[in-house]
């Protein structure tokens, strides 16, 4: 099935995605160095946070006018952590990624309403379909404010996994793994953290 028509007419009924977000995802990923990407700075702030569970941000400088981040491919590991918990003791199933010192490493400068995304080393050392496993803040962001509207995770969950509503186009496209109402559940509880009610 050829992804980069679908992204033009993808219509989801829970994941509104930007226009040409699969094209976006994948220039992102295959930045070279000569070859910068640059985007106005609303554009920016609609678009990456769908593909930010590629990368992590390592650094931050803000100056006067303008803002530096550095993010490496979420990969960048090289050892395997030693687990604190005991898996014995641990409370809840864990799905350790294997690190394998991916080198991918970008500068993002902010300034006067301008975004430069710039690659600083190698390009990554793995497909992209490896990173499809952790939520984006955009996507969790939209199923943490459904949960605050009053829906269940449950339900929130099966409406993803429906073919009939581009939920689950949406999340492919996006490059997010399809997720469960657990998963519903933690987005609902950070939103709610991040959005207190002063009512209460």
């Amino acid at each position: 099935m050829d992804t980069s028509s679908k992204s033009q007419t993808s219509q989801s009924s829970l994941i509104k995605i930007p226009p040409s977000i699969h094209e976006l995802r994948e220039q992102f990923f295959t930045i070279q160095k000569d070859r910068p990407i640059i985007l106005p700075e609303a554009e920016f702030n609609d678009t990456f946070k769908f593909f930010d569970n590629m990368v992590v941000q390592r650094q931050k400088y803000e100056g006067f006018d303008f803002i530096t981040e550095y993010w490496s491919c979420r990969l960048w590991g090289s050892k395997v952590p030693k687990p604190r918990v005991s898996p014995q003791k641990r409370q809840r199933v864990c799905t350790t990624r294997t690190p394998i010192g991916c080198p991918y490493r970008i500068r993002i400068v902010r300034k006067k309403g301008q975004v430069t995304i710039s690659a600083l080393k190698e390009p990554h050392n793995h497909n992209i379909e490896v990173l499809q496993n952790k939520l984006s803040s955009g996507v969790r962001e939209i199923l943490g404010e459904q949960v605050s509207y009053g829906y269940r995770p449950s339900e929130i969950a099966r409406n993803l996994k429906s073919s009939r509503n581009g939920n689950t186009e949406a999340l492919e496209l996006t490059g997010n793994p399809q997720p469960n109402y657990k998963h519903v559940w933690n987005c609902g509880k950070e939103w709610i953290h991040q959005h207190p009610d002063p009512r209460i």
